[in-house]
C-alpha cells in the first residue's frame, strides 16, 4: 500500500489516490502511516517542481488531492477509532507565528498529535510572542510547536523563543518548529528551537519520542 499511495500521489492520480486511501482506511492501516505514505508522494511532487517537470498549478493540485484524502469518510472514521482509543502523552500548544495567517499544517499536525494521545490547544494565527509567553505560563504545555510559512516567520519564531527565555519558561519545554519557512539550508539552531521539520508525521513522531524522554 505504502508504494501505491505514494505513486499515485507523485503521478497526481486523483481518483487512483482516493481509492487507494479508502482501500488503506478498510483495512485498517494506521492514519499515521497513511498520512506518511500522502506526505512521501508530497515530498516527491515537491522535487519535481523544483526541477521544472511540475508547475505551480501541479502543486496546488497536490495539496487539492492531499486534502480530499485526509476528509475521506473512511480515513476519518479511522482517525476517529484511534482518537477514541488514544491514551493521554503530553501538553501540545501550537500556533502560527506573528505576520502568519496559515494554518493548515499546524491544523493537521494538532489533529494528528492529538489521535497519537496528546491534549492539543491550538492558539490560532498571528500570535504575539507575549502571547506565548502567557499561554505556556496558562497551559503549561511540554511541546510548543510553532508554524509559519515565510522566511520573515524565522525571525519571529526566534522572538517568540527569546521571550520564553527571558520569562525563565524555556528549559520547561521542548520547542518544534515547521511550516514553509524549513528549508534544507535553514537550521532550527538559529530560532532556539529543538527541532524542525515540514513532515507532520515525523513532526509527532518527534513528540512522542521527547515524551518518553521525559517520563
Amino acid at each position: 500500500m505504502k508504494e501505491s499511495i505514494t505513486r499515485s500521489m507523485e503521478g497526481l492520480h486523483e481518483q487512483r489516490t482516493l481509492e487507494l486511501v479508502k482501500i488503506a482506511a478498510y483495512k485498517g492501516f494506521h492514519p499515521m502511516e497513511i498520512l506518511e505514505w500522502l506526505e512521501a508522494g508530497m515530498e516527491k511532487v515537491g522535487y519535481l517542481y523544483e526541477i521544472s517537470e511540475y508547475f505551480i498549478a501541479d502543486l496546488i493540485f497536490a495539496g487539492i488531492i492531499f486534502q480530499e484524502a485526509l476528509d475521506l469518510e473512511e480515513f476519518q472514521a479511522l482517525y476517529q477509532e484511534e482518537e477514541n482509543q488514544r491514551e493521554g502523552k503530553g501538553k501540545i500548544l501550537t500556533a502560527s507565528i506573528k505576520t502568519d495567517f496559515h494554518n493548515i499544517g499546524k491544523r493537521l499536525f494538532g489533529s494528528f498529535s492529538s489521535a497519537a494521545g496528546f491534549d492539543v490547544m491550538d492558539i490560532g494565527e498571528d500570535v504575539e510572542a507575549s502571547e506565548i509567553v502567557e499561554m505556556v505560563r496558562e497551559y503549561n504545555p511540554d511541546i510548543v510547536g510553532l508554524s509559519g510559512m515565510h522566511t520573515s516567520s524565522l525571525n519571529e519564531m526566534k522572538l517568540a523563543v527569546e521571550a520564553l527565555k527571558k520569562a525563565g519558561l524555556r528549559d520547561q519545554v521542548k520547542i518544534i518548529i515547521g511550516g514553509g519557512c524549513i528549508t534544507d539550508d535553514v537550521s532550527y539552531d538559529f530560532v532556539g528551537a529543538d527541532y524542525a521539520t515540514k513532515n507532520i508525521a515525523k513532526a509527532v513522531r518527534v513528540c512522542e519520542k521527547w515524551m518518553v524522554e521525559k517520563t
